[in-house]
C-alpha cells in the first residue's frame, strides 16, 4: 500500500445570522450555532409525527456522470432531475432484452420536454419546460452550453464526462460531477447574471467543507486496504486541468482554484442529499391501476417483479442551504423525502413529536447498523464521534 500523508486540517464551518436568517423567513426554523457540533437547525414551533416541517428547493442538483452520456445515458431535466423517458425507454434501457408490448401504452400521456436553444449547435440539455429551459440558462447552463463550446472545450468536457474518477478503489465520479455543476453555477453567475466572483461564490462558501485529500472511506474497501494507483492531488490535477479548458479560464484565474476545487468536492462529500425522482415505471404502474384491467395489472407485476431497477429512473445528487445544516442523531427526528411534483424540491417531515427549541436532526447514515459501523462510517466520513442518547446507550 503507498504511503499518503495524512490530513490534518479540520472541516470548516462558517455562519452568517442574517444569511440564515432570510433563508429560513418562511420556515417555522432556525439555524444556530451549536457547541461542538458547528451548526444546527432548531424548531421554532411543536410539530406532530409526519408533519411538514421543511421545504427547499436545491442549490444545486446534478445527475449522476454514468447517467449523462452514451448508451447508458437516462433523459432526464437538467433542472429537476425528473425522469423524461417514457415507461418503453425505461424498461428498454433496464432489461433490454425482454421485448414486449405494454399494456394500453399508446393511451397512456407521453412525458413532454423541450431542448436546449442550441440543441442544433449540439447540446444535448432536455428539459421539463420552457420555464425550465429559461431557469436552467441563467442558473447554470449559460456557461456549460456544448452548442456553445469551442472543439477543444468539447474534447474537455467528453473527456471529463468519460473519466472514472477512481482513487483508491473509491468511485467518484458523481461528486466530480456535481463539482463541475456547481462551478457552471459559479461562472453562470458571473457571465449571466453579472455577479462579481464574490457574489457567485457566496451561497458555496457557507457549506461545511473539507479538503478532497482527507477522505479515505476504508470502511468501504476490502479489509480497509487503500488500493496503490493515482494520488488523490493527481485526481484533482486532472479535474482541474479539464475544467480550465471547458470555463476558458487560465491558471491566474481566481475562481477555479486548486484549493476551491479541493474543498468543493470535500463539501459535496459531506453535504450531498442522493436524489432518485419517480421512476416513469412507477407512474405507469400507478396508471394502470386505475385505468387497466385484472390481466394488464398482473403481468406488469410480474415484470417489476423480475426487473427491480424500474424503481429507479434518473439518479444524482443535490445539495440544500437549510437542509444541509441538519445535525445528525442515530435516533432521528426528521426524515427527507421528494415533493409531490417530482422536481428538486426536498421535503422533510417530522417521525416522532417535535417541541418548540428542539434540535432538528437526521440520519447520514443507516441508524439501524450496529453501533460499532455506525461509529466508523460517521468518523471515516463526517469526520466526528456520534455520542447521540442512542449511541451512548448502546456502550
Amino acid at each position: 500500500m503507498t504511503n499518503r500523508p495524512e490530513y490534518t486540517e479540520e472541516p470548516v464551518v462558517k455562519n452568517d445570522e442574517d444569511y440564515y436568517k432570510e433563508l429560513c423567513q418562511d420556515e417555522m426554523v432556525k439555524v444556530v450555532m451549536m457547541e461542538g457540533k458547528g451548526k444546527g437547525v432548531i424548531s421554532l414551533t411543536n410539530y406532530n409525527k409526519d408533519d411538514l416541517v421543511i421545504s427547499e428547493t436545491a442549490l444545486c442538483c446534478a445527475q449522476n456522470l454514468d447517467e449523462t452520456i452514451g448508451k447508458a445515458r437516462v433523459k432526464c431535466c437538467a433542472v429537476t432531475l425528473a425522469s423524461l423517458e417514457t415507461p418503453s425507454e425505461n424498461l428498454a434501457r433496464v432489461a433490454p432484452t425482454l421485448k414486449i408490448a405494454l399494456p394500453m401504452i399508446d393511451e397512456y400521456p407521453k412525458p413532454k420536454y423541450v431542448k436546449c436553444d442550441n440543441h442544433e449547435k449540439g447540446c444535448t440539455e432536455l428539459y421539463a419546460s420552457a420555464a425550465r429551459r429559461s431557469t436552467g440558462w441563467v442558473t447554470f447552463h449559460g456557461a456549460i452550453c456544448r452548442g456553445l463550446m469551442t472543439p477543444r472545450q468539447s474534447a474537455a468536457y467528453l473527456e471529463y464526462a468519460e473519466e472514472d474518477w477512481i482513487q483508491g478503489g473509491i468511485d467518484y465520479s458523481d461528486t466530480f460531477n456535481l463539482v463541475l455543476h456547481i462551478f457552471s453555477i459559479i461562472y453562470t453567475g458571473i457571465r449571466v447574471r453579472n455577479e462579481t466572483p464574490e457574489q457567485a461564490v457566496k451561497p458555496f462558501s457557507f457549506l461545511i467543507s473539507c479538503p478532497f485529500e482527507k477522505f479515505v472511506f476504508r470502511y468501504l474497501l476490502t479489509d480497509g486496504k487503500v488500493e496503490e494507483g493515482r494520488s488523490k492531488e493527481e485526481v484533482l490535477a486532472k479535474a482541474l486541468r479539464l475544467m480550465r479548458i471547458i470555463f476558458s479560464v487560465d491558471e491566474d484565474d481566481g475562481v477555479l482554484t486548486e484549493h476551491r476545487l479541493s474543498r468543493l468536492c470535500g463539501a459535496v462529500l459531506l453535504n450531498g442529499q442522493e436524489r432518485s425522482p419517480t421512476s416513469p415505471w412507477n407512474c405507469y404502474v400507478s396508471w394502470l391501476k386505475e385505468n387497466g384491467n385484472r390481466v394488464d395489472r398482473k403481468a406488469v407485476r410480474s415484470i417489476t417483479k423480475n426487473n427491480p431497477n424500474l424503481e429507479y429512473s434518473s439518479r444524482g445528487q443535490g445539495i440544500y442551504k437549510i437542509c444541509s445544516c441538519f445535525n445528525h442523531s442515530c435516533d432521528p427526528n426528521l426524515q427527507v423525502s421528494y415533493g409531490d411534483d417530482n422536481d428538486e424540491t426536498l421535503v422533510a417531515y417530522a417521525i416522532k413529536d417535535i417541541k418548540k427549541g428542539d434540535e432538528i436532526c437526521i440520519s447520514y447514515i443507516d441508524e439501524c447498523a450496529p453501533r460499532k459501523e455506525r461509529q466508523e462510517q460517521l468518523s471515516e466520513h463526517y469526520f466526528f464521534d456520534c455520542i447521540c442518547e442512542k449511541c451512548e446507550s448502546e456502550k
